[in-house]
């Protein structure tokens, strides 16, 4: 989402080819429009796109967008590694291609070999988050009003965190 959203700004596009449902980032399930009108642009989702397009660029601020422009791909601690979608299996971080690291699904999903690292994700809802034993997935589904699920990670261990404490997901 925060790609779509760079790419809307910087080069005025909705529409991605990895999305197979015929949505773009305007449409309410992805969130563009509630995001434009977070910064306050008038009605985007019924106005010429071109006109969204000129209020969003004058009204979210440089720091936001530089801030979204560099945040990293992913991030590696204590033998975990925390991903949006996942990894290309059997390929090495170097050399994983950034859209996999976003979009990718079947390829990594069905794959039960151990990787480097334990691979925390999301992108793909599930009820709630489920430990794998390769992989851990946060995805609860709350961009479909599901709870959102935070989670602590202590020595390849995780835990689901909700008002009475910790509840362990294991594989």
């Amino acid at each position: 989402h925060d790609r779509m959203f760079t790419r809307f700004l910087s080069e005025g596009t909705v529409e991605d080819a990895r999305i197979t449902s015929k949505i773009n980032w305007l449409h309410p399930r992805l969130g563009g429009g509630e995001t434009l009108t977070a910064y306050g642009v008038t009605d985007p989702l019924n106005r010429p796109q071109g006109e969204v397009l000129e209020e969003a660029r004058k009204l979210v601020p440089a720091s936001h967008r530089a801030f979204l422009e560099n945040v990293p791909l992913y991030l590696k601690r204590e033998g975990m590694l925390f991903v949006h979608a996942g990894i290309r299996p059997g390929v090495a971080l170097a050399d994983q291609d950034s859209e996999d690291l976003i979009w990718i699904r079947d390829d990594f999903l069905s794959d039960t070999r151990a990787h480097p690292w334990l691979v925390v994700h999301g992108h793909t809802a599930i009820d709630m988050p489920f430990h794998y034993g390769n992989r851990v997935n946060l995805d609860g589904g709350a961009g479909y009003g599901r709870p959102l699920y935070p989670a602590v990670f202590e020595e390849g261990r995780c835990w689901l965190l909700d008002e009475s404490g910790r509840l362990e997901l294991v594989p």
